[in-house]
């Protein structure tokens, strides 16, 4: 059986203020998204769905996504159900192919889910290290169109209108430079993958808030290639999906007025501000998952110097005015 994969999920915004109507989820603490909530799991095999969800079947005669055991990578794999996606349940993985299967998660709904979906699975990989491989595309009209993950810059548009952020993608984080590179230049999973993990992604980021928002990302396409070499390897194998939200609902409004900072990159971690000097700033800083990573109270520069390189979130108070915005330490 192969099969293609539906989520739907719904968007809302009040002024610059996050609105949640889901019921509060479970927090899922195996992950890197430190405010992962689940609020459903799936098998591949479930006769019931939740709502919304919809199965329809992949007709290409080349596919060989099947639903099944994961024995082939072992027999004592603890993980193995008869409900993983699998690049055939019994055999090695052909020469020359090509095969995917789509999750598409359209914007209109009832259930009541915000712009914070998170989507996280567990999986497990052998393939001919670099040559072989198997990676995420996205799409904003729903399968038309498709963009590989590793096509934008730090996981995610400056703009912050279409984005989204990952842990455990490629063997590592998004800025990571470790990250498995195939010999197609692209980025994606190769070689002896061991045992099993998962990879979590923050889909269409809301944090700082955006009065509007364009190209949601509502479809996550898995793909596996292979080429002209048989090697007899085992392929990929997803299970377990879990989907909800990143719960940013508890955090302050964000102010959608932004200040003059330089340099915005900047290598060594110092921005300035071009603000009044003599006047107390309170100033927070926040990481990609929206966690407090610093407070301060400054005079006229923010030093970030010991973070890590990555993109953060400035909130200043100058005389009770607010002001939000990015910084970007590389």
């Amino acid at each position: 059986m192969k099969t293609f994969y539906t989520f739907w999920i719904s968007l809302c915004l009040t002024g610059a203020s996050i609105i949640v109507h889901a019921q509060p989820g479970t927090l899922d603490t195996n992950t890197c998204i430190s405010m992962a909530k689940i609020y459903n799991k799936k098998q591949f095999c479930d006769t019931s769905s939740p709502a919304g969800f919809q199965l329809l079947p992949d007709t290409s005669s080349s596919n060989i996504w099947q639903i099944g055991h994961t024995i082939k990578f072992g027999v004592t794999n603890a993980r193995d159900s008869a409900c993983s996606m699998i690049t055939d349940t019994l055999n090695p993985y052909p020469i020359n192919n090509l095969s995917m299967f789509t999750v598409i998660l359209p914007e209109n709904t009832t259930i009541g889910w915000n712009y914070n979906y998170y989507f996280k699975f567990w999986h497990r990989f052998e393939t001919d290290s670099l040559l072989d491989g198997c990676w995420l595309e996205f799409s904003k009209d729903t399968g038309h169109t498709w963009a590989r993950a590793d096509s934008l810059q730090f996981g995610m548009a400056m703009s912050l209108q279409n984005n989204f952020n990952a842990c455990q993608l490629y063997n590592n984080n998004l800025s990571s430079p470790n990250m498995d590179t195939l010999l197609d230049g692209h980025l994606g999973w190769s070689g002896q993958g061991g045992s099993w993990r998962y990879t979590a992604l923050w889909l269409n980021l809301i944090f700082p808030i955006k009065p509007t928002r364009f190209d949601l990302i509502n479809a996550v396409r898995f793909v596996f290639k292979s080429d002209s070499i048989q090697t007899n390897r085992a392929g990929w194998a997803i299970q377990d999906l879990a989907f909800g939200i990143v719960d940013v609902s508890s955090l302050d409004d964000i102010s959608l007025k932004t200040l003059p900072i330089y340099p915005n990159p900047s290598s060594e971690g110092i921005f300035y501000i071009d603000g009044p000097s003599g006047v107390p700033i309170h100033c927070r800083v926040y990481d990609i998952y929206g966690r407090l990573v610093s407070k301060q109270l400054i005079d006229r520069s923010i030093d970030i110097r010991t973070f890590q390189d990555g993109l953060y979130y400035y909130h200043i108070e100058i005389d009770g005015q607010r002001y939000s915005g990015t910084l970007l330490k590389k």
